[in-house]
């Protein structure tokens, strides 16, 4: 899901097409006309089925259905309606197989977090701006951290676009504040966006302050290098201590990160390309929970940056999550040395160590 295109490209992107099946029914979701959509859907019911095996049938191209565009539209009348009044019983996949669903709506049987090839109805409701719409997908149990691949977080969307309602549902229903999106995490958003208390709000929700961009720049740095004391007075307090500046004080960081030594470590090193895609699909697999592949990905970054705290910090969870001790405690360990006050880096050895006493 693109994120930077403005509010009318995005209404057209989420807007039924007028060439696509169904168009009539979906477009009454879309636009709300409930009365038209329950006609709609009853006249494309032709084998007399019962509209709750019937509509999940009605979908476009990209597999995306009436659910979808009432959320797009925040159209919460109909989306109260497939959710509280139709009990669904059938699993949904989209056209393109990129994501079955596993998840059901508590009795209701209605698979709120069903994914398309451009995301489920709550990242269309989050990037639109539909608070209600929002409110009752995450009250019927949507899921704010299923993501597609490639694409951006809920919480991400509702950064980049301000919408702190928004952002701040999204946390109470469970938002994970570490979730990258294509590499980045939701605190980088907030920074590159100049979201001040944005920043304060996602460390309360246990954001990460020592979370890097790619180029390998924590979140206090990026604030400094553009400029914003505010937010600089807010993280450096809880970043950890970054052992190549000279000077580790907030005057120190505003001047280092304008010195002729930081522009030429911002010179890209060789294989900057590899390392990007590696981290970033390190992200993806990890998100899917293929923990080993998201390894393999990061092994290949850590070739090109040795030195990264991050990427062994997200290796060492990896061989974590497969219980894997030595290999785990091996880059936590690694972690430690390289970033000695990063309190990530302790948790990490403490996760090994308890999966080597389990052995």
């Amino acid at each position: 899901m693109e994120i930077n295109r403005n509010k009318d490209e995005i209404n057209i992107v989420y807007s039924p097409c007028p060439a696509s099946s169904y168009f009539d029914l979906l477009n009454s979701a879309y636009t709300g006309k409930l009365d038209r959509f329950k006609m709609k859907a009853s006249f494309y019911d032709s084998r007399k089925e019962g509209l709750a095996i019937a509509i999940p049938r009605l979908v476009d191209g990209d597999g995306r259905g009436s659910l979808a565009f009432a959320a797009a539209g925040g159209r919460v009348d109909v989306c109260r309606y497939l959710l509280e009044e139709l009990n669904l019983d059938v699993d949904v996949e989209d056209y393109h197989g990129d994501r079955k669903i596993q998840t059901l709506l508590l009795s209701k049987g209605i698979h709120i977090n069903a994914a398309t090839t451009s995301g489920t109805a709550l990242s269309y409701a989050v990037v639109l701006g539909q608070f209600d719409a929002v409110k009752v997908l995450l009250d019927h149990h949507a899921d704010p951290n299923v993501v597609m691949s490639g694409a951006v977080t809920p919480l991400a969307s509702a950064i980049v676009n301000n919408s702190l309602q928004i952002r701040d549902l999204l946390l109470q229903a469970g938002a994970d504040p570490n979730a990258e999106s294509r590499g980045i995490a939701p605190l980088l958003y907030a920074v590159d966006h100049g979201r001040t208390q944005c920043n304060v709000r996602l460390l309360e929700a246990g954001a990460d302050p020592n979370v890097t961009d790619n180029e390998g720049m924590t979140a206090v740095e990026i604030a400094a290098k553009e400029g914003n004391s505010e937010i600089v007075e807010i993280l450096f307090p809880v970043t950890s201590c970054i052992p190549t500046y000279p000077n580790w004080t907030i005057g120190g960081l505003m001047e280092h990160v304008h010195s002729e030594a930081a522009k030429k470590k911002k010179k890209k090193p060789e294989g900057y390309e590899t390392f990007l895609q590696a981290k970033m699909k390190g992200a993806e697999a990890f998100q899917e929970k293929q923990y080993s592949l998201a390894a393999t990905w990061y092994s290949k970054a850590l070739e090109v940056a040795p030195t990264d705290a991050s990427l062994l910090s997200n290796r060492s969870d990896c061989y974590a999550r497969m219980q894997d001790g030595p290999e785990a405690l091996r880059d936590a360990t690694e972690c430690i040395s390289l970033r000695p006050g990063w309190p990530k880096a302790y948790y990490r050895e403490g996760v090994a160590l308890n999966i080597l006493k389990g052995c």
